[in-house]
């Protein structure tokens, strides 16, 4: 660079190892994106087979309920 008392190779190479680093930077950002969004697809995929998995839960919950408040009613038969 001119004027600033580092030789042109040095500065050359020093671009050149910038270059590189912002290359392998780029990649390594690629690879996590990938793995992020196949993560989230994996995770909307396990939320869309849970889902249903809820329901059946909430059912049961609310039989469970609905059995216990009828276990203490006493019917008579006169």
């Amino acid at each position: 660079m001119p004027g600033c008392g580092v030789p042109e190779d040095v500065v050359v190479d020093l671009q050149k190892e910038l270059r590189n680093d912002k290359f392998e930077l780029r990649e390594k950002l690629s690879k996590i994106r990938s793995t992020l969004f196949a993560s989230k697809a994996r995770l909307d995929e396990f939320e869309e087979r849970v889902q249903p998995l809820h329901h059946v839960v909430w059912c049961r919950d609310n039989l469970t309920q609905k059995f216990r408040a009828t276990e203490n009613v006493v019917v008579r038969v006169d």
